[in-house]
């Protein structure tokens, strides 16, 4: 089990597309256990972040789910297309406040 009560919760990680991608994403997402077998999508989750590139939309989601609902962060970053690596790096801090 995952708490970040009274603590901060950071999510950290590198995207390398090494093709010239078009369409596709790289997130990570924290979620409860899953049957690897079963897992889909669609499968239940925390916090969805990363990089989402689909023809002109190429942006960073950060999707808190609470009580079976998607909170979609109001901001749109840009994240890039290129074949070089990128960090991407989200702050959860104990009171309720994040950054990316």
């Amino acid at each position: 089990k995952i708490s970040n009560k009274d603590k901060t919760l950071v999510f950290s990680f590198s995207v390398t597309h090494e093709q010239n991608i078009d369409c596709g994403g790289g997130y990570l997402k924290l979620m409860p256990a899953v049957d690897a077998a079963s897992f889909n999508g669609d499968s239940k989750y925390y916090v969805m972040f990363g990089p989402d590139i689909c023809g002109h939309t190429k942006k960073v989601h950060f999707i808190f789910n609470y009580n079976g609902k998607n909170l979609l962060w109001k901001k749109e970053p840009r994240c890039e297309s290129d074949q070089f690596t990128h960090f991407y790096t989200a702050v959860v801090k104990p009171d309720n406040t994040y950054e990316m």
